[in-house]
């Protein structure tokens, strides 16, 4: 059994990725070359499309950001101003309520 496996990994031919080139001598070489670099070429200009959609997509978010930023710095304002109305409301009620209650009080007595 572990000769056969050893066989079977003889047979295999390596896996490559540049197609394979019959008739040999010194133009298989050439064609590697030529072939590397029109697939460099078109990868370097795959990878310039996505870094710009990558750099769009990040433009993008970061406008969005801004923008829910700015909102929610406005709504955090006007709670923060309805908070303090309210503040003041509820402050002028209880000395209200103080002076109310010491009236009571020199009524009673």
């Amino acid at each position: 059994d572990a000769r056969r496996g050893s066989v079977a990994r003889e047979q295999r031919r390596p896996v490559s990725a540049t197609p394979s080139v019959d008739g040999g001598g010194g133009g298989g070489s050439s064609y590697d070359v030529s072939y590397y670099k029109q697939r460099l070429q078109r990868l370097e200009e795959k990878l310039a499309k996505e870094h710009a959609k990558v750099k769009t997509t990040v433009k993008y978010y970061e406008e969005q950001f801004a923008q829910q930023a700015k909102k929610l710095n406005a709504k955090a304002e006007r709670d923060h101003a309805a908070l303090n109305d309210e503040c003041a409301k509820l402050k002028s009620q209880l000395e209200w309520l103080k002076s109310t209650q010491e009236t009571l009080k020199s009524e009673r007595a």
